[in-house]
């Protein structure tokens, strides 16, 4: 049995029960915004989940994404920026 759930860029043995479990936490009713942390090579991302949750009907919180790039202090500024709509 490959070891698929997390780590790798194959596509994870779980990553359906992944998708609705994300899916569900972000439109939880007691999340007022939600973080995703997005890694470059994973296949289980921010648009998967966004899809998930509109395929089942829910409402997309407040969100943001973010996309490592290399400079921790870059990515986590532009975060902010896009969190104060700019």
């Amino acid at each position: 049995v490959a070891h698929t759930e997390g780590g790798e860029s194959a596509t994870p043995n779980n990553l359906a029960y992944s998708l609705r479990a994300l899916a569900g936490l972000v439109v939880h009713p007691n999340v007022g915004a939600a973080l995703l942390v997005e890694s470059p090579d994973s296949p289980l991302t921010w648009d998967a989940v966004r899809r998930e949750i509109e395929r089942r009907g829910g409402v997309l919180p407040e969100f943001a994404v973010l996309r490592p790039g290399g400079d921790p202090q870059a990515d986590f500024e532009g975060l902010a920026a896009s969190l104060r709509g700019g």
